[in-house]
């Protein structure tokens, strides 16, 4: 402050106000430089996209936890089909048909069985990634009720 006074006062109050025109434009935020003349708009950030789960996570071997109930999900094609087997306490129960599909992130398991004892019943089934679980409704026909269901994924088999 005494400098710039002792300069004022000398007369050299044309050399503050340049060096503070000539500092200014370096405090200012830079543009980009424009070609044509219009305003081009910053480059934005790359938004992440959420990635459609992949079905082929459900393969493998789930077991019900309320009895020895065995879901085999050996493969999925690309057109969602499963390769599926189910097994109750005494017997393998024939799959009519074995869906995945994805709704929104969910991964989602449709089975039906068609067997002595089983026509028209069938799972309803939702993948929780964190909790390794296909969890959700089991309808059983002939008694035309639904009932709550978790298949836990089955510990890897030892060699």
């Amino acid at each position: 402050m005494n400098v710039m006074r002792s300069c004022l006062a000398c007369g050299c109050a044309a050399v503050w106000i340049s060096l503070a025109l000539v500092a200014l434009p370096s405090c200012r935020k830079q543009s980009s430089p424009v070609s044509s003349g219009q305003n081009t708009p910053a480059p934005s950030e790359p938004k992440a996209v959420a990635k459609a789960p992949d079905v082929q996570v459900l393969c493998g071997r789930w077991l019900r936890p309320d009895g020895p109930y065995i879901l085999d999900l050996k493969s999925i094609g690309s057109d969602g089909k499963i390769q599926a087997a189910y097994v109750n306490p005494q017997r393998e129960i024939h799959v009519s048909r074995a869906e995945a599909s994805v709704q929104g992130t969910t991964l989602r398991v449709f089975l039906m069985l068609d067997d002595d004892g089983y026509p028209g019943c069938t799972y309803n089934l939702n993948y929780d990634p964190q909790q390794q679980t296909l969890s959700g409704i089991y309808f059983q026909a002939q008694m035309q009720e639904s009932f709550e269901v978790v298949f836990i994924r089955a510990p890897a088999e030892a060699p």
